[in-house]
C-alpha cells in the first residue's frame, strides 16, 4: 500500500486523533468495525486494501480470511479504529469547538485502509 503524507505522520508521530461524535460508536473490535465498513455503509475498498496489506492474495481475500488474518496477528480481540491527524480530524469530523480525541498508535499497529486527509484504518492488539 502507498501510503499518504497524512498516513507517514501519523505514523511517524505515533498518534492520530479522532472526534467522538462524528460516527463514534464506541465500537473497536476489529470484525465488528469491518463488518459495518463493509456490509453497511458499503465500503467493499476496505476488504481489498485490508487484504492487500495483510498479504492476502486478491483471489484468496474475502471477510472470514481478513478477519482470521487480522485476529491471528492481533488476537480475537483486535480492534480497528479509524484515525487522522490532528488537523484533518478538526477540519473533517469534529463539531464546532469540540477538541479531537488523542489516540497512541501501538507499536506493530497495521494501517488496513488509507484514505490521506479523510483518515486511516488501523488493526492491532487489544490495548489492556
Amino acid at each position: 500500500m502507498k501510503r499518504s503524507r497524512e498516513l507517514r505522520e501519523m505514523l511517524r508521530e505515533g498518534r492520530g486523533y479522532r472526534c467522538e461524535s462524528f460516527r463514534g460508536a464506541g465500537v473497536r473490535k476489529a470484525r465488528d468495525v469491518l463488518r459495518y465498513e463493509i456490509y453497511v455503509l458499503g465500503n467493499e475498498d476496505v476488504l481489498w486494501e485490508a487484504c492487500s496489506a495483510l498479504g492476502i492474495p486478491r483471489r484468496d481475500c474475502d471477510f472470514d480470511r481478513m478477519v482470521a488474518e487480522i485476529e491471528g496477528r492481533f488476537g480475537e480481540g483486535a480492534e480497528a479504529l479509524w484515525l487522522a491527524t490532528e488537523r484533518d480530524a478538526r477540519e473533517n469530523y469534529c463539531e464546532p469547538g469540540e477538541e479531537p480525541d488523542e489516540y497512541e498508535i501501538p507499536e506493530g499497529a497495521l494501517p488496513i485502509w488509507d484514505l490521506g486527509d479523510e483518515g486511516a484504518l488501523f488493526a492491532w492488539r487489544k490495548w489492556e
